[in-house]
């Protein structure tokens, strides 16, 4: 399946939108954040802001684990303190497969990720044929898969056909060495060979 299911979903809005108010009410870099937001009621650039923020700060987000502020069970904790091994900066998104899509980090090495959607498969936001797309993300491991935080940014750039040859070519490279990376930690478990 190339994106959550409906409980997921709401699990990780949950968990996200905690993390998002106690890092703004530390943080204090927009208006206050609610908690428990109402769906489609949190303002997407005061989010950005705020997740920008928070990236910054690890502290903040062990911060958040210890105190539990949020009344969080012992699985949501888990969840978050796993995002200390998330992964961020630039990707190429090349190519959508039945289980994920194929975000390209550029290395040296390149590392290919196969990467889920939240409600929405991902083939829907970035249709095949304005692929590859350049993003801004940060990529998170939630229930043994790779998300994003919710939040990217696609850049202007336009692919010629050679730029685009080269990008699938680094990510057949990638994907020949070491797999696609489906999970995100201290061991990641990457599918190897060409299952979708």
């Amino acid at each position: 399946m190339s994106t959550l299911d409906a409980a997921e979903t709401e699990r990780f809005y949950r968990i996200w939108c905690a993390l998002l108010s106690f890092a703004n009410e530390h943080l204090q870099l927009v208006a206050p954040l609610p908690a428990r937001p109402a769906p489609g009621s949190l303002n997407t650039a005061d989010a950005a802001t705020v997740r920008d923020g928070l990236w910054k700060n690890d502290a903040l987000l062990e911060r958040f684990v210890t105190e539990n502020a949020a009344d969080l069970g012992p699985p949501d904790l888990a969840t978050v303190a796993s995002w200390c091994h998330r992964v961020s900066g630039d990707f190429f998104v090349v190519r959508h497969l039945k289980r994920y899509s194929m975000f390209l980090q550029p290395g040296p090495p390149d590392h290919v990720y196969g990467v889920v959607g939240m409600a929405t498969p991902l083939a829907d936001l970035l249709p095949s044929f304005a692929l590859p797309i350049m993003l801004q993300a940060v990529l998170l491991p939630f229930d043994g898969r790779i998300i994003y935080d919710s939040l990217f940014s696609a850049r202007n750039v336009v692919f010629g056909r050679g730029a685009r040859r080269n990008l699938l070519e680094s990510a057949r490279r990638a994907r020949s060495r070491e797999g696609i990376i489906t999970t995100l930690g201290e061991s990641p478990r990457p599918t190897l060979g060409r299952k979708r």
